[in-house]
C-alpha cells in the first residue's frame, strides 16, 4: 500500500520506523531527486548520531569491494 505524508519530516519518521537507522541512499545524476526529503534525512542524521546515512551519487568514487557476488559483473569483462 502506498503511504502519503503531509511533509518531509513525517516521511522521514516513517522511513526510520520501517526501514531502520542504517540507511544507504542512491541519488542518480539528473533531475527528479526529492531534494527536500534528502535534506530532512541529512538534518536528522546530523542531529541524531544513531542514524547512519550514506549517500551515493553518480559522482561517488568509492570502489566496490570484490568479495560480494552481486558486483562480480562490475569486475569481470563481458
Amino acid at each position: 500500500m502506498t503511504a502519503h505524508f503531509e511533509n518531509d519530516a513525517r516521511a522521514v519518521d516513517w522511513v526510520l520506523d520501517h526501514v531502520g537507522r542504517d540507511l544507504r541512499v542512491a541519488l542518480p545524476l539528473g533531475l527528479g531527486k526529492p531534494v527536500t526529503l534528502i535534506n530532512e534525512l541529512v538534518r536528522r542524521a546530523c542531529d541524531d548520531r544513531s542514524i547512519k546515512l550514506q549517500i551515493f551519487t553518480a559522482l561517488t568514487l568509492e570502489r566496490l569491494p570484490r568479495r560480494r557476488t552481486w558486483n562480480v559483473g562490475f569486475w569481470s569483462p563481458r
